[in-house]
């Protein structure tokens, strides 16, 4: 190897040289830089710059690239205009103005008072937004504007309870919105003011404030019943509607009978338990018209008949023929 001079020279004639010029008597012929030891001076291709004493460094130079293994600066601006690639790391403690590529294979170091290491762990492509604005990280509390969030999967939210959403393509809906609810049970609901439109079905068990008028209830039905207490006939005739839980009875008796009281069985519905009810009827004794009482039984189907006002023994005068007229106006269970 050459132990040649940036410009060719030979080593030894440069420090001959050098003596007369007060040249440092201490320095060595490994402080001397050569560009290659073929003593070959830049162009195209890159190549590594050695010391006097043929000792390869970590920089390679061409007329178009400058490469530096492991570069570093302190306290310096970097500045380019070109292309910068850097096999090994890079450290600054200064500002770096590139204008040009920046190409590195290790980490990217900036020290200082705000110490901050990019470390690639693979193949990246990171497209910086064309304004200003503050880049948000994953544990960082961040408020997000204008952004499109395409299947995201969300771990937690910040409140209390649990809110599962349907499997199906639907709408969630708003304590405001105004919305139709299909092939829903409402448990207790507490309804204010609503506007229920026509029931299909329903049981008002519980309800109160019914209105007296609108409630429909069953047609006038011809029904059965069996009077006792006669010793002739009876003929019954019954007909019997009932309104809500309200049943509405018409009943007339025909027969013979001396019995100070008959009863009349079967009835179509059961009074309501509690008390016995109270009716004023009409009776017939041969043709003479009477005003009589009959009671029914609290919880029954039974109405018992007193054929006097007073209940005595003295009911129907003679065993001929009799009538009964009453109309039951009662609730039923």
């Amino acid at each position: 190897m050459s132990n040649t001079s940036l410009d060719g020279s030979s080593v030894n004639q440069l420090f001959n040289a050098s003596a007369s010029k007060s040249c440092d008597p201490n320095a060595t012929i490994g402080s001397v830089l050569q560009i290659a030891n073929n003593n070959l001076g830049l162009d195209g291709t890159l190549r590594t710059v050695y010391d006097g004493a043929g000792n390869g460094s970590v920089l390679q130079l061409s007329t178009s690239y400058v490469n530096i293994t492991g570069l570093k600066y302190n306290g310096n601006i970097i500045s380019t205009t070109g292309a910068v690639t850097i096999v090994g790391a890079f450290t600054t403690t200064a500002a770096v103005s590139l204008t040009g590529a920046f190409t590195t294979a290790a980490a990217v170091t900036f020290s200082g008072a705000f110490a901050t290491t990019f470390t690639l762990t693979g193949i990246t492509s990171l497209t910086l937004p064309a304004l200003t604005d503050t880049l948000i990280s994953r544990t960082s509390t961040d408020t997000l504007t204008n952004k499109t969030l395409t299947a995201p999967i969300i771990a937690t939210i910040s409140n209390t309870g649990i809110l599962t959403l349907p499997t199906s393509t639907d709408t969630l809906l708003g304590r405001a919105t105004t919305d139709t609810l299909t092939n829903k049970t409402l448990t207790s609901p507490v309804l204010t003011t609503p506007t229920l439109g026509t029931p299909a079905s329903g049981t008002l068990t519980n309800c109160t404030g019914l209105p007296e008028t609108g409630i429909t209830g069953t047609a006038w039905s011809v029904v059965s019943v069996s009077p006792t207490g006669f010793s002739g006939g009876p003929s019954a005739t019954a007909r019997v509607k009932v309104i809500g839980k309200t049943a509405h009875l018409f009943l007339q008796i025909t027969g013979t009978s001396n019995a100070n009281t008959f009863t009349i069985t079967g009835l179509p519905y059961t009074a309501v338990s509690g008390s016995n009810q109270i009716f004023t009827c009409l009776i017939t004794n041969n043709s003479t018209l009477a005003v009589s009482y009959c009671v029914l039984g609290a919880g029954s189907t039974t109405l018992t008949v007193y054929p006097s006002a007073t209940g005595a023994s003295n009911g129907w005068t003679a065993s001929n023929g009799k009538e009964l007229y009453v109309t039951l106006v009662y609730e039923t269970t």
